[in-house]
């Protein structure tokens, strides 16, 4: 919009004519006045009210209190870039504002803003065309109301092409358990559309389905149709589906990469046009059973289409205070975190409503009302402590509620890059050196008697067998132990003896490493602490990340003494929460989780369901632990933690790559955030920062191609990796391992 007016304050004094432009939107809310301003405004007089009324002695009428708030329909399930976002957010700052913490968001606020990737919608443009059916359609098929493209489809023009019907769409080779299943078996394809069924057969047994699934998702089906050389995917629903929604919503899977082929849904009543005297229904039918049924060419019809998607580009907002507890900031800071943001209306993919509750309000009561209710009564704890003046607080503390976590932990990412002082890349920059079988032998032992080999969990048992294997064909192989530092001289000169006694005659080497030596010892964060879903325990509290310090032990057995709550040690890293953004800094992590539950990601995860008094005790125990982190000079020493193989994925995947995708990153292929230490794809001579684009003869486009390309792999049977590196393309032989 433009504004025109007239003026006579000029240095002539002489009326003119101005013209302007004027962004209404943006002007309303720089004065206060757009239509989220007073809900926005209304949440920090809540948060202002629950501060005052609040006590610093971990109540669980507290905890109810912070829960019932972020849990109002009026938040809206607090999906991230949402007005419920920004309530929430703001309901957390002023209530850090009451506490006496200070602003650490950006320009001196209390949000820290970010952006992240939200999804698709529809471009201009987008057209079908269908000719030459029996039923050819009276008009053009209307987009939204007779078809859609998917989320990830390439944006094209696609001319005339001809259709085959090619049953679910699902390629899967045979396993111990499944016969192989091949919807494309015997069918021409190539340059060619795919007309596929959304989902799996509907009638096969729960073991089955389970297999199916994993390989009956969209956009593996539509890897499976570029492999075939199809132009493209049309995706019908089909009446056993018994589906609300005929047409693929376009639903918010988040991931930044899309696809090289057109894929689009179709209405049931447009497919059955064009499959003319055929009876989808009955179609389908012959399918459900899980048997294959050969698909074919469908005479005459020909489509063309013009696809048009546009990626969306969200902001969101963490909310960030400090707690000063000296005269100035000092140099390093404990962060106490949690995330605020939940799944709105269920839109994104993550969402396990079921059908009847499509779209209802996700409140989050336990994921994660809970976790950031705990937290603001730790904030409450120390900011008292340092109020009474009792405690002699050594470190400034940061309290936040981190955002996007629900959609990859984008908001913690970002205070991790930008945060003074910490470097979002330390766990690659502090990987040891390679270690293979073929160049080291190397003993690992610690103090809790675990034994490792080139850094590899082993048994006794097994590490006797290795002994045996190298003294046999080497007896003069060098071997080194490693010892932590606090290990008995006992057990090394037990491992001496057994090395004796096998027949080794080589060089041994002893190692004792120094338990005080800390890579990332220059980080300006000290430790971070994290909370996500504590509301429901049964049974005991999981403590995770115990595997990124050794400090962790002592400090969690010491402060429980006085609250007794009943805990599961992990040691794993790599979480699915905001605590792995700061492991991944070189910070060690320590998050607290009362476990998973039925109504997760549902809108069933209500604040009537938690254990407030159990919550409370959690908090506390979180507060004591940040009490002691805060008086003591020193800092917890990080560790790198290289966790066991995972088990066996959903639908029986085997094969192990040991890499960690980068899931937020927009590249063609998939870049690779790390890769574990010893595992295939490390042995390969992949490394962290790599962008994969083929493996095993199939181009590599996104995190799902690649996904599927795994689940194909047969461990030990060693195939052809490319990857990308420093603008430089290098082929690979990598060997996957298995996971079992």
């Amino acid at each position: 919009k433009q504004l025109t007016w007239t003026s006579n304050r000029n240095a002539q004094k002489q009326s003119q004519i101005y013209v302007a432009n004027w962004n209404d939107s943006i002007t309303r809310k720089k004065l206060g006045l757009d239509s989220d301003a007073a809900a926005i405004r209304n949440a920090a007089e809540q948060g202002q009210r629950s501060a005052s009324g609040s006590s610093a002695s971990f109540r669980d009428s507290d905890i109810f209190r912070h829960v019932q708030f972020l849990c109002q329909k009026e938040l809206g399930g607090r999906m991230t870039g949402s007005k419920g976002e920004r309530m929430a957010t703001a309901y957390v700052g002023a209530y850090f504002d009451y506490l006496g913490l200070v602003p650490a968001g950006d320009e001196g606020s209390w949000f820290q803003k970010f952006e992240f990737p939200d999804g698709s919608k529809l471009g201009t443009g987008n057209a079908l065309q269908v000719t030459g059916s029996k039923e050819t359609p009276d008009e053009a098929p209307k987009v939204d109301a007779d078809w859609r493209p998917l989320s990830f489809s390439a944006n094209a023009s696609i001319d005339p092409a001809e259709v085959v019907f090619a049953g679910y769409g699902i390629v899967s080779e045979k396993t111990d358990k499944f016969p192989a299943y091949d919807s494309y078996a015997g069918l021409d394809a190539k340059g060619k559309w795919a007309l596929v069924f959304r989902f799996v057969p509907e009638d096969v047994d729960a073991e089955l389905r389970q297999h199916l699934a994993f390989r009956g998702e969209l956009r593996k089906k539509l890897l499976y149709a570029r492999e075939q050389g199809a132009v493209g995917m049309i995706v019908v629903s089909g009446p056993s589906s018994m589906v609300n929604r005929q047409l693929v919503p376009l639903r918010n899977d988040f991931s930044p990469s899309g696809s090289s082929v057109t894929a689009i849904s179709i209405s049931d009543a447009l497919a059955q046009k064009m499959i003319g005297d055929r009876d989808l229904g009955e179609l389908q039918k012959s399918l459900d059973s899980g048997e294959t049924v050969a698909g074919f060419a469908i005479p005459g019809l020909k489509v063309a289409a013009t696809t048009a998607i546009k990626k969306v580009t969200g902001h969101g907002q963490n909310v960030v205070g400090r707690l000063i507890v000296g005269d100035k900031p000092s140099e390093k800071v404990i962060v106490i975190g949690a995330h605020i943001d939940h799944l709105g209306q269920g839109n994104g993919g993550s969402s396990l409503a079921r059908e009847n509750e499509q779209s209802q309000i996700h409140v989050g009561a336990d994921d994660n009302a809970s976790g950031i209710a705990g937290m603001l009564e730790i904030a409450e704890y120390i900011a008292n402590l340092k109020k009474e003046g009792k405690t002699a607080l050594k470190h400034d503390l940061i309290f936040a509620g981190w955002s996007g976590e629900e959609l990859g932990l984008h908001g913690s990412k970002h205070f991790a890059k930008t945060w003074p002082g910490l470097d979002a890349d330390a766990i690659t920059k502090n990987k040891p050196r390679e270690k293979d079988s073929f160049h080291d032998f190397i003993i690992g032992l610690d103090a809790d008697g675990s034994l490792s080999l080139n850094e590899q969990s082993v048994s006794e048992a097994d590490l006797k067998k290795e002994i045996a294997v190298v003294v046999k064909l080497a007896p003069e192989f060098p071997i080194q132990i490693h010892a932590a530092g606090d290990v008995l001289i006992g057990e090394i000169e037990k491992t001496k003896k057994l090395l004796k006694g096998a027949g080794h005659t080589g060089e041994l080497t002893i190692h004792v490493k120094d338990a005080q030596a800390d890579p990332t010892a220059d980080r300006s964060v000290i430790a971070a602490l994290n909370m996500d879903m504590i509301g429901r325990l049964e049974d005991k509290l999981i403590l995770q990340g115990i595997g990124s310090s050794d400090a962790w032990k002592r400090m969690i057995e010491t402060s429980n003494a006085v609250i007794g709550l009943p805990l599961t040690l992990n040691a794993d890293t790599q979480l699915p929460t905001d605590a792995t953004s700061f492991y991944k800094a070189g910070v060690p992590i320590l998050s607290a989780f009362t476990g998973s539950h039925k109504d997760y990601h549902t809108p069933r995860d209500t604040p009537e369901k938690l254990n407030y008094p159990e919550a409370a005790r959690i908090a506390k125990l979180l507060g004591l632990i940040t009490r002691k982190l805060a008086i003591t000079e020193s800092q917890p020493v990080w560790k790198r933690h290289e966790p066991k193989q995972q088990q066996a994925m959903r639908g029986g995947t085997r094969a192990w790559l040991g890499t960690v995708p980068d899931y937020g990153t927009d590249v063609v292929g998939v870049k690779l955030d790390d890769v574990k230490s010893g595992g295939p794809a490390e042995s390969a001579g992949v490394r962290g920062g790599d962008v994969i684009v083929k493996l095993a003869g199939t181009n590599i486009e996104n995190i799902y191609d690649y996904t599927a390309v795994i689940d194909r792999l047969k461990p030990g049977q060693t195939v052809k990796i490319t990857v990308e590196r420093e603008g430089q393309s290098m082929e690979l032989d990598l060997t996957p391992g298995s996971r079992q």
